[in-house]
Formats: structure tokens, C-alpha cells, sequence
């Protein structure tokens, strides 16, 4: 919380002001939007929230810390994953703990589809499921 309210802060001494925000559909993202707004004292601004603005979808990896993915997976692998472009890691599966909280979640219902929902990103992945919001 407190870099998004530096953030705001330098925002606001550097002299911006914004006609509108955009964020995804997680809450740790809205909740730094807002620290933000706060900050430059936009709080009335409108919001626009996509899930295309998500953060990367880790896939089979969810719910894994750092030390718990490198034990299951080892070190190695674990650096492919985060440094390759195009390589992602293993997919969420039906039967992952968190498929049906995520997949089913509300805030999902003007999209994607269930059946459409990523099952894991690379980032280039991610660049692809970003990039249709902007254009």
C-alpha cells in the first residue's frame, strides 16, 4: 500500500490529472487504484475494470509459494518459467483446488467464458490476452 500511495503521490506532484482508470477485476489491483486516486485526489474519477488487465495467471502453480513451487518442480524449471517469454507454466486443471473458485468467480461473468478461461500464461500469453482491450 504504501508504494501505490508514493506512486500517487509523485503523480500528483509531477501535475497529472486523468479523465478516467482502468484496472482488472482483482481486488489487491482496485485496492491500489484507489490508494491512487486518493492520493491525487481523483477519487471521484470512473473506473473502467477488465479481467484482460489481470496480473499474470500462474495456472497449476496458483496457491504455491516460491519455496514450495521450486521444491515440486526444482529450481531450474521454476527460473524457465519466470524469465521465458513464451514458455508457461503447467495448467489449472478441473480438479486444482482453486479452478472452480476462480473460473466461477462473479466477477468473470462478462468474461471469459468458463470454457475460454486461461488455463495458464507466459507472458506472451499474457501480451495477447491484454493487447484485444486496448485495440
Amino acid at each position: 500500500k504504501q508504494e501505490a500511495n508514493n506512486a500517487g503521490v509523485a503523480l500528483k506532484n509531477a501535475g497529472y490529472k486523468f479523465d478516467v482508470a482502468y484496472t482488472s477485476v482483482l481486488t489487491r489491483a482496485q485496492n491500489t487504484l484507489q490508494s491512487i486516486l486518493k492520493e491525487i485526489g481523483q477519487t471521484d474519477l470512473p473506473v473502467i475494470k477488465t479481467w484482460r488487465l489481470n496480473e499474470r495467471h500462474y495456472g497449476g502453480l496458483t496457491g504455491l509459494n516460491k519455496a514450495e513451487t521450486a521444491a515440486k518442480y526444482g529450481d531450474e524449471q521454476v527460473a524457465i518459467w519466470r524469465r521465458s517469454f513464451d514458455i508457461p507454466p503447467p495448467p489449472m486443471e478441473a480438479d486444482h483446488p482453486y479452478y472452480d473458485t476462480i473460473v466461477k468467480d462473479p466477477r468473470y461473468a462478462e468474461g471469459p467464458a468458463p470454457d475460454q478461461f486461461p488455463k495458464f500464461e507466459s507472458l506472451k500469453l499474457t501480451i495477447e490476452r491484454t493487447l484485444p482491450f486496448w485495440n
